[in-house]
């Protein structure tokens, strides 16, 4: 008999090849057959990566600013999830379009139980997952210090199931912090965050994967666009923005309309911080994928 972990990475399967829709509720990101195809050079020249190789696969999750979304066949895109295998072929597997991701509300929170899981997920050994930041990377206008601390809560909300909701599944997520890193993206064994140059995307989540599991996770957060440690309406929210990404790289999804208030939904706006908090489908989708 195939044990929990198994299991799960079958559901997972399952889920994502047939509906690609929320485990839970209605509304998920654009099927495949309706999204235009990006070639692999294009998704690599914009997350500013490497092809994967020695059979290792990458899935690359790309978020963009609310006022430049991707436009590609006509539709703006403000999210998307592709991968690209080792033989260098790319598969666009979610977009949150103008159409699907229009807003910041939706469903309350708590009463919310949408998620989509991922189909490569984390082993009970890789716990926790061991990361470090290039604060070097950090933008001038930027305190090195408040950034640095604001990435760091960030990984806290998902293992401490940061939520004003009642309810939740056991999360047995872990993340711990070495320090920092002169090291840049790309596959070595080290899981990074850091600024650095996209060519689009606001934030770029990096997934390297073989077969079901995952083996690193990297994120790189657009230097070009503006940031902030602190509140303020006019720039991204770093703390935001990162336990946003973070999601991803437990193995969740974006989601679209009407989600708007869950950690997942695929779509950012500047100023917001109701990603710091979790709603019940992203304390679902955290427990369900928990290894």
């Amino acid at each position: 008999m195939p044990n929990h972990r198994s299991l799960k990475t079958l559901l997972a399967v399952s889920l994502l090849s047939t509906a690609i829709v929320p485990f839970i509720a209605g509304g998920a990101s654009s099927q495949v057959d309706s999204l235009p195809s990006i070639p692999a050079a294009d998704l690599l020249r914009m997350a500013n990566v490497s092809a994967p190789g020695d059979g290792v696969s990458l899935r690359l999750h790309m978020d963009f600013p609310e006022d430049a979304p991707l436009v590609a066949s006509g539709l703006e895109i403000y999210s998307l999830t592709a991968s690209i295998d080792s033989d260098g072929v790319a598969r666009l597997e979610h977009a949150a379009t103008a159409q699907e991701a229009t807003t910041a509300d939706g469903v309350d929170e708590c009463t919310d139980p949408a998620f989509t899981p991922s189909s490569a997920v984390w082993g009970a050994g890789d716990m926790p997952i061991q990361w470090r930041f290039r604060k070097g990377s950090t933008p001038d206008d930027v305190s090195t210090f408040l950034t640095k601390r604001s990435v760091r809560q960030a990984h806290r909300v998902w293992p401490r199931a940061q939520s004003n909701c009642k309810d939740g599944d056991t999360v047995s997520f872990r993340f711990d912090y070495l320090g920092g890193s002169a090291r840049s993206i790309k596959y070595d064994g080290t899981n990074l965050v850091e600024f650095g140059a996209l060519d689009g995307p606001l934030a770029t989540n990096y997934t390297w994967y073989r077969g079901d599991d995952m083996l690193e996770v990297d994120l790189r957060l657009n230097r070009a666009y503006s940031w902030s440690a602190r509140s303020g309406k006019n720039r991204y929210n770093i703390q935001n923005v990162v336990a946003h990404e973070l999601g991803h790289q437990i193995g969740l999804e974006d989601l679209s309309d009407p989600h708007g208030a869950l950690t997942m939904f695929g779509r950012i706006f500047k100023g917001e911080t109701s990603k710091l908090t979790l709603g019940r489908g992203d304390l679902k989708g955290a427990g369900f994928v928990s290894p």
